[in-house]
């Protein structure tokens, strides 16, 4: 099923005025990306879009899996007039998916070159280090860079299914998840969840 997504995008006074134009009079529309600024990034969803519980996000995923982000690689600029970052992550348990599952890619719209930035408002962009339980649907979009060696990913649900473990052991969710996961799980131990987990996928 086709998801339509609705891409809204709010520009700072110091980047240009926006970041995707038609040529009007002859005139081309200014480089991309350009010297610096902030563009906020907000998409709107279909209100079922974002399940509500563990159980639909699990079903609807092809993978899940707990790792870490090794690394995150330069952003990509990608047709619609935006940037696009890979983090590279290893995989230290997989409940659901391929049993071998080691290093993967899975990519964030969002970014920044120099001192020009993407940011996303319902969901931060992973950073080396931190910790994860990702819910994960093959990647479907096209023109991204290849990672050989690894196997491409996009979270589920887009920003949903991204469910990130702090330093004291407790879980902490994007901004734009669902509020009943928001509830159920926020700064809740991440054993909890793995025992659920464990009983949706034996």
């Amino acid at each position: 099923m086709r998801t339509i997504l609705s891409f809204i995008f709010i520009t700072a006074a110091t980047a240009a005025p926006s970041v995707a134009q038609r040529v009007v009079g002859g005139t081309a529309p200014p480089p991309f990306p350009p010297a610096k600024g902030t563009v906020t990034l907000r998409r709107t969803l279909p209100a079922h879009y974002i399940p509500d519980t563990l159980k639909d996000l699990s079903a609807r995923s092809a993978a899940v899996v707990e790792a870490y982000v090794q690394t995150t690689l330069p952003p990509q600029e990608i047709p619609a007039g935006s940037l696009f970052t890979d983090a590279v992550l290893l995989v230290t348990r997989v409940f659901k998916g391929p049993a071998d599952l080691k290093t993967i890619v899975v990519g964030q719209p969002g970014g920044a070159i120099g001192e020009f930035k993407v940011k996303p408002v319902q969901y931060d962009l992973m950073q080396p280090g931190e910790h994860y339980i990702l819910f994960l649907r093959n990647e479907n979009r096209r023109n991204l860079a290849e990672r050989p060696g690894m196997n491409r990913f996009a979270v589920t649900a887009e920003w949903g299914g991204y469910f990130r473990i702090e330093s004291d052991g407790n879980i902490s969710l994007a901004r734009g998840t669902s509020p009943a996961l928001r509830n159920s799980y926020t700064g809740k131990p991440a054993s909890q969840m793995v025992n659920e987990l464990l009983s949706l996928n034996p």
